[in-house]
């Protein structure tokens, strides 16, 4: 979820509009940025019900509570949850084996030792745990005292704590030392189901509320007295209900106490008993105190407060800087009070609603932003407490210093409202201003805020001197216009140069331009290159200093220092993250202020040292923006940026030292033990300096954390393996290495803000990826073995596959001559015989002639038949389909075997040359079955399917052994029929059985 961010004057009292979703917006004028992250369950967070909240000493804050997951489907029967946060996110922690499950409440209370009181409780039934947040261990406290409670509470006492345990019949009071030892102090008088909701302790006593008032104690549990009303010095009033406590604080060993129905805080005094009424947040008032209102305090370390204070509006929420007499005023815009945890209130606030989490960062800023989000260009002061700013594409602003504020300057172009654009400088006149617009010089009459134009060429820099305004332009010419005559004159042309910042310098011209330094001197124009690199000469702005001399700033970070007299570049200062230098400015201590495209650069040169500030230091915008600084008369500084110009002194601004430390969270991997180790416990993780993973499972994943008071909104993370170039996460805090090759590993994780500064020290660990065997040198020597081992076995392997071949061909051969053959008798022994009979019967002249005929008709279809059957002329104008009906035709009118087909629309769908081998192979398989099967019926089926043509050739003959067959000599026609199959891609399948006939399948894919 994206952060939402507020920015706050923080004066006598300044409310702060928070809305409860997640974005980001900022107020301009402050020295306070408020800004804040939302996340619910899609970020994380799983707690409907806030319970409790509080940090441990390594910085992870615990939340504790109801769950978003209903039990059995009751909307208010939730399971309990524990989560750690750790500024980014968040870590669900595994509860222990409870002995119930009707549990509804999970409180933490923290013990010195950093450890925490974890407590199960329910309205008939408590149970209690110790918990260690650096191992994630759970420890019951399995102590006779609980035996049969129903009610237990615990609360923080000196060194020990103090705990209240309620069963059927009383309530006691123990105290719990940090050895887990129970000493028994007092019964303790209360109602018969007591809720204890306060306890306030002071050195020898302590106060405690329950249900029937408020009472003090002494350490032993005796009771001294119940606190009433003519304690407290009112005498002239009664309560409704009993007294109780709505809130409490302490401050500098002081309790403050404010009672429900009465306005005001209680001081008490252990020592006297005494009471007495004060006056001590700044936020009180008196003409709004409501008899019915209550409040809750939450304190930090500073004894700065955060109260809530609940009216009929919603819950009012104010943070109370004391003794500064300053306060923030949130609007929560809810009805309920929120668990609160701070470590510094100045810093940072948490608040737990139902189901989100809200983390506030305050952020105090030494630099003011005024037109925040606008790109800022000229700057004129006017006088000590006006500045006239010119905006990019957003007009112009009137700037008061004095009371902080911006107004728009409404300029008019021919009688209508005018935004001049692409400004390039602001000089002021008798009577207004000369400045430019984006198609050349413009004037500005200051009563009537009326635009002239003196259009010639559109303005690339320009600086003025008393009577002319000298501007350079984009490959056209230097240029002069007279602000009397409001005449343009071309000084020296100018076709080769991109013209970028301008100065004057006695009586020449020193011209900063994207090709290098030009010089004018009134009549030649001289050119001087510096750099070897393109982005060294590339020079983007220029300023004079009595000291310096001429400096010049470049695209790639050199500020160049220029001798006029030598006509020699020497570089001053080169800036490490080679950001272009946009704009320069000098303070009263010889400093250097370069304004870069990547933050403030505040450059010694006395010392040669720099400081770098950038948008955590409280910039509005990281990049600087050209021909917008200005120092102001007191020895400000107004400095322009694409988003707001930014205000403030050069011995007041101060670089934000950011203590934060990053650390690994959990590490996921395999080990030789466990194929999947989860460590997430800090204990465990602050010991681990290597990692070896087994060859078998090289995964691994690791989270890792920012801890530290810090807007994470603001902090980047890169990570590295051992040399290779960095790889940028992002907001990322989590890293997964998949099947990393073996070998050793140097993983470094390093914490950036937005300038690539790192944040605290970078995270080191070393990864052994551990080699499988065949990544040593003994595989490769076996290897070697092996292949010599293989490479025998593979020749006589081929040889044997020669001779089979060999043998294949033969058999080939032999079943090509008994074709041969076959064809051959039956040329001889059918056709021969009938042409033998017609030559004899031609031989006699009283045969008939009818029964010559149709002897050579029989005999000419015979011979038709084989031709057909040995090559179909036919086949491509037919179709496969006709051509399988005329062979079923032909077998049904020679054969005994009653065959029958049923076809398909099959033509087309797969190419020629398939087709006829489709029927080649359907033809011998059905000579087969006519030759072998012995077969009374066969039938042929071809069908359509998905991508696919079937067909089905199934007899009801004797059937054959297939395996049996294809292993024997006479099987090479099966042979031959896969092969012709395989030739098409095709499927071919023969299913038979003794005495069950047999089935022939080919399928063939479509085209």
């Amino acid at each position: 979820m994206e952060p939402k961010s507020k920015t706050l004057r923080i004066g006598l009292f300044v409310a702060a509009w928070f809305c409860l979703y997640s974005g980001l917006a900022q107020l301009s004028n402050t020295d306070l940025t408020v800004s804040y992250r939302a996340f619910g369950e899609k970020e994380g967070f799983e707690v409907n019900r806030v319970d409790a909240m509080l940090f441990d000493d390594s910085g992870w804050l615990w939340i504790a509570g109801q769950s978003l997951r209903i039990v059995n489907h009751q909307i208010n029967n939730r399971e309990l949850i524990l989560q750690r946060y750790d500024g980014n996110r968040f870590y669900t922690i595994d509860l222990p084996n409870l002995k119930s499950k009707e549990f509804t409440s999970l409180l933490l209370v923290k013990r010195n030792d950093g450890k925490f009181y974890v407590l199960f409780d329910s309205d008939t039934k408590a149970e209690v745990f110790l918990f260690d947040p650096n191992t994630l261990v759970f420890n019951r406290i399995d102590a006779d005292v609980f035996d049969d409670a129903v009610k237990i509470s615990i609360f923080p006492h000196k060194e020990s704590h103090m705990v209240f345990i309620t069963n059927a019949a009383s309530t006691k009071l123990f105290r719990l030392d940090k050895d887990l030892t129970f000493t028994f102090l007092s019964d303790i008088e209360t109602s018969s189901n007591p809720m204890f909701t306060n306890f306030i302790d002071f050195d020898d006593s302590f106060l405690l509320e329950d249900r029937n008032g408020v009472y003090w104690y002494r350490n032993d549990g005796k009771r001294i007295e119940t606190v009433k009303l003519s304690d407290l010095g009112i005498t002239d009033k009664t309560l409704d209900y009993k007294l109780h406590i709505s809130t409490w604080f302490k401050r500098e060993d002081v309790t403050y106490i404010q009672f429900i129905e009465l306005p005001g805080y209680y001081v008490f005094n252990p020592a006297t008993g005494f009471w007495k009424k004060t006056h001590v947040l700044n936020a009180e008032d008196s003409n709004q105190w409501d008899v019915f209102e209550e409040k809750r305090i939450y304190t930090d370390p500073l004894g700065y407060t955060f109260s809530q204070t609940m009216r009929d509006s919603g819950i009012e929420a104010t943070i109370d800087y004391l003794p500064s007499k300053k306060t923030i005023a949130i609007d929560k815009k809810s009805f309920q009070f929120s668990p609160v945890a701070s470590r510094y209130l100045t810093k940072e606030l948490i608040l737990g609603e139902s189901g989100t989490l809200y983390h506030y960062h305050f952020e105090r800023k030494p630099i003011q932003t005024f037109l925040e989000n606008m790109s800022i260009r000229g700057l004129l002061q006017l006088n000590e407490r006006e500045v006239l700013v010119a905006t990019e594409f957003s007009g112009w602003y009137m700037l008061n210093l004095e009371t902080k504020t911006t107004q728009k300057y409404e300029l008019t172009l021919n009688g209508n409202p005018y935004l001049p654009t692409l400004n390039r400088g602001i000089f002021e006149t008798e009577n207004g201003f000369w400045s430019n617009y984006d198609k050349g010089i413009i004037h500005i009459n200051n009563q009537t805020k009326t635009i002239s134009t003196y259009i010639h060429f559109p303005v690339a820099t320009m600086i003025e001197d008393e009577r002319y305004i000298y501007y350079g332009t984009l490959r056209y010419a230097l240029m002069r216009f007279d602000k009397k005559t409001g005449e343009h004159t071309v000084l020296v042309e100018t076709p080769d140069y991109d013209m970028q910042a301008i100065i004057k310098v006695g009586q020449d011209l020193y011209i900063a331009c994207k090709e290098g330094l030009l010089i004018y001197n009134g009549k030649d124009l001289q050119y001087y290159k510096p750099g070897n690199q393109a982005g060294d000469h590339f020079l983007l702005s220029i300023a004079y200093h009595p000291t310096f001399g001429l400096l010049l700033g470049s695209q790639s970070g050199k500020l160049y220092q220029f001798d006029t007299q030598s006509k020699a570049f020497s570089i001053l200062y080169d800036d490490p993250l080679a950001s272009s230098i946009a704009t320069i400015l000098f303070d009263d201590k010889d400093r250097i202020w370069l304004n870069t495209f990547r933050g403030i650069v505040a450059f010694n040169p006395a010392k040669n040292s720099s400081i770098r500030y950038s948008e955590t230091d409280g910039l509005s915008f990281y990049e600087a923006n050209r021909y917008s600084a200005l120092k102001t008369r007191d020895g400000h500084f107004l400095v322009g940026t694409l988003k707001g110009l930014n205000y403030f002194h050069p011995d007041e601004i101060k670089k934000s030292n950011l203590e934060a430390a990053l650390r690994f969270v959990s590490l996921d991997y395999a080990n030789q033990n466990n194929p999947n180790q989860s460590i997430n416990a800090p204990e465990k993780i602050k010991n681990i300096q290597e990692l070896n993973i087994p060859p078998n499972n090289k995964n691994l994943r690791l989270s890792f954390a920012l801890f530290g008071i810090l807007n994470h909104d603001k902090v980047s993370y890169r990570y590295r393996l051992n040399e290779q170039p960095w790889i940028n996460l992002q907001n990322k805090t989590e890293i997964d290495l998949f099947n990393l090759p073996s070998g050793d590993y140097t993983l470094q994780i390093e914490a950036l803000n937005s300038l690539n500064e790192i944040i605290g020290e970078p995270l080191s660990l070393q990864i052994v990826a551990n080699q499988f065997f065949y990544e040593t040198v003994w595989f490769y020597l076996l290897m070697s073995l092996g292949v010599l081992a293989i490479g025998t076995i593979i020749y006589f392997e081929r040889r044997k596959k020669h001779l089979l071949k060999a043998k294949y061909a033969t058999q080939m051969i032999r079943a090509q001559e008994a074709e041969r053959i076959r064809i051959s008798k039956e040329l001889h022994d059918n056709i021969g015989q009938k042409l033998l009979l017609l030559q004899m019967n031609a031989q006699l002249e009283n045969t008939d002639k009818n029964e010559q005929l149709n002897l050579l008709e029989t005999t000419l279809n015979e011979v038709r038949n084989m031709s057909h059957l040995m090559h179909p002329f036919q086949f491509e104008k037919l179709g496969l389909k006709n051509y399988l009906n005329n062979l079923i035709d032909a077998f049904q009118r020679s054969s005994t075997v009653f065959y029958s087909c049923q076809l398909g629309n099959i033509d087309g769908h797969i190419s020629k040359e398939a087709e006829l081998i489709v029927f080649r192979i359907l033809q011998e398989c059905v000579a087969n079955v006519e030759k072998h099967a012995e077969a009374t019926a066969c039938k042929l089926t071809a069908k359509r399917k998905k991508e696919q043509l079937i067909f089905e050739l199934k007899d009801n003959g004797k059937g054959f052994l297939v395996v049996q067959k294809l292993a024997s000599a006479s099987g090479l026609g099966l042979k031959s029929l896969q092969e012709r199959a395989q030739y098409i891609r095709a499927h071919f399948q023969i299913e038979s059985e003794i005495g069950k006939g047999t089935t022939v399948i080919l399928k063939v894919n479509k085209k």
